[in-house]
């Protein structure tokens, strides 16, 4: 017999669990010389300590098995193999996957079941055993990913039909790389493709039946198909969840021929630059430009850095050479109306914008970019004649086209215009410029910006009631952006209303915000956090928080910083 010992990762906050981990850790030296360290991690927190434990341990592989979190693995840089019931990471081991058939009489379901009528099971135990029915079938349909990607086809085949006819027909993942096998010539999967896409569209036709595709991998298993893993990345991208965009590029990069990474890379480095990780974003363009120094995309990336680190001349050498690529290319028109707009040459700017618009009326970014330079011009001049010629253009021609040309009412550009108009018109505009900039965050969530002049408005017109009403529909629309429930949770505590629910959207934001390797996308969601637990008196998980904060302390403005430093103060 063996020693088994079990973590629970959702123990996190059990103090008593905590100690006992800790007096388990030191007997057992996890992590050898590095089992100081590793007691260090723990006293942060269950899920750092694992994952710490996972990148120190050369033996961790042979030691550790996962139950559902295949992601803690690749987080280590190992890769999670799919065994019976549990990740491993070690390729040698040969699961038996013939005890599948006792374990499915153990786990019974109606013939032909599927797991998307488990929400109808209000019998727990009969949910508990459906449940694992269908984690199984997550299980089969990743040994068949698995096997795929060793060149074994035959077999994956063998894993994804297993889990798809035998253990639970709605299986989405097994059907599409049964799908995606038969479009590339497996003679048994080809042969099941008129049946199996009959299957896809009736789903997709089946209004009652809504998948959000980034649960897909968590709730059905991968889906070996590189455009899917490139398509999620950006659904991910766009929702505020960088860190989960990440883990899907990095799968979709192990699922193409290396000359054609680039976009890919470029992605990556974008979505590191959306998790406030510059450093990371800058090493990969620059990796791109190595293999490929025309790249457009890398050297836009890390102009785009440039003006980040508020590096302005270093930022126009990068879109100049863009710009000597590009030609007469529309976009590389308005990326040289930037490079003149950098250099305050805005007549020169005006002119190269005005080329797109002719050409392309309905460029809504283009026409953005007019208004940003009008404003410019406004703000430069000293002719009062000439500021009000330039404001009725502003307001008659360049707002009244986009309102004209917009396709939707609620366009990015449109409503962004349409807000720093307003800023421009008053106090008494603020309240519009702020629903403006509401609608454009909802539009694009991945814009972080646009959302922070949402809440900057909303704390200069003090109007509480108002950023509630607005958050809570925000979280109604979009329920997985993290930010509008960090917003939601300091709305509430700043107005000095329900403290549990503001612990409990606090609590989901930083949730959210985590990505596939189980860290925390963006650290200011747990100083939120920690303003909550310091508002109920709480200061042990306060200052166990903290602790998670310092260590991250880097990622932080020097602005909020300093917040967080009085934060401190107040916990003392």
């Amino acid at each position: 017999s063996r020693e088994l010992n079990i973590i629970s990762l959702t123990r996190d906050a059990d103090k008593d669990y905590i100690a006992a981990m800790n007096e388990l850790v030191k007997e057992k030296k996890i992590g050898g010389e590095n089992n100081g360290d590793l007691l260090l991690s723990l006293s942060i927190g269950v899920l750092p300590f694992v994952q710490d434990w996972f990148a120190m341990d050369t033996n961790v592989s042979r030691q550790v098995a996962v139950f559902g979190v295949p992601d803690l693995w690749y987080s280590a840089q190992l890769t999670a193999v799919p065994e019976f019931l549990v990740f491993g990471a070690d390729s040698s081991r040969k699961p038996d996957w013939s005890k599948s058939e006792a374990l499915l009489k153990a786990l019974p379901a109606p013939k032909g079941w599927g797991s998307y009528q488990l929400w109808r099971e209000t019998n727990p135990v009969k949910h508990l055993r459906l449940e694992l029915r269908r984690y199984l079938g997550l299980m089969a349909n990743d040994r068949g990913v698995w096997l795929q990607e060793k060149g074994n086809d035959d077999e994956a085949f063998k894993m994804y039909d297993l889990a798809l006819e035998t253990i639970d027909r709605d299986n989405i993942s097994a059907l599409v790389n049964i799908l995606v096998m038969g479009d590339k010539g497996h003679p048994k999967a080809a042969a099941r493709k008129r049946d199996l896409f009959g299957r896809l569209q009736a789903i997709v036709k089946d209004e009652s039946r809504r998948y959000i595709l980034q649960g897909l991998s968590k709730y059905y298993g991968y889906i070996r198909d590189a455009q899917y893993f490139t398509r999620n990345g950006y659904a991910w991208a766009r929702s505020g969840r960088p860190g989960e965009a990440l883990a899907q590029v990095r799968r979709a990069l192990d699922l193409v021929a290396t000359d054609n990474r680039h976009a890919l890379l470029n992605m990556m480095a974008s979505l590191y630059a959306a998790d406030n990780d510059r450093h990371k974003s800058r090493e990969t363009y620059e990796s791109v430009l190595a293999q490929d120094a025309d790249n457009h995309d890398a050297l836009m990336g890390l102009m785009r850095l440039e003006l980040m680190d508020c590096n302005s001349e270093k930022a126009a050498e990068y879109l100049e050479r863009v710009t000597k690529l590009n030609g007469d290319d529309p976009r590389g028109q308005l990326e040289l109306a930037m490079l003149h707009m950098m250099r305050n040459e805005l007549d020169e700017a005006k002119k190269v914008i005005r080329k797109t618009t002719d050409a392309d009326h309905g460029n809504l970014q283009a026409w953005s970019m007019l208004a940003m330079v009008t404003i410019q011009q406004i703000d430069a001049t000293k002719d009062a004649i000439e500021a009000k010629k330039l404001e009725r253009q502003l307001r008659d021609e360049i707002l009244a086209t986009m309102e004209k040309q917009a396709r939707n009412p609620s366009d990015y550009y449109l409503q962004t215009t349409r807000a720093f108009i307003l800023l421009r018109q008053g106090e008494d505009k603020r309240r519009a410029a702020r629903d403006a900039f509401a609608a454009a965050a909802k539009e694009r969530p991945d814009i972080a910006g646009t959302t922070d002049l949402v809440l900057g408005l909303d704390i200069a017109l003090d109007d509480k009631a108002e950023a509630e009403k607005y958050a809570r529909k925000t979280v109604e629309v979009e329920p997985s952006l993290y930010v509008a429930w960090e917003t939601l949770a300091s709305i509430l505590l700043d107005a000095n209303k329900d403290l549990d629910q503001a612990e409990e959207y606090v609590n989901k934001a930083v949730e959210l915000s985590k990505g596939a390797d189980g860290k925390v996308s963006d650290i200011r969601m747990v100083i939120s956090q920690i303003r909550v637990l310091l508002a109920r008196k709480d200061l042990i998980h306060a200052k166990s928080a903290m602790r998670m904060v310092d260590n991250r302390i880097g990622e932080l403005s020097d602005y909020e910083r300093a917040e967080y430093e009085e934060l401190k103060k107040s916990a003392r």
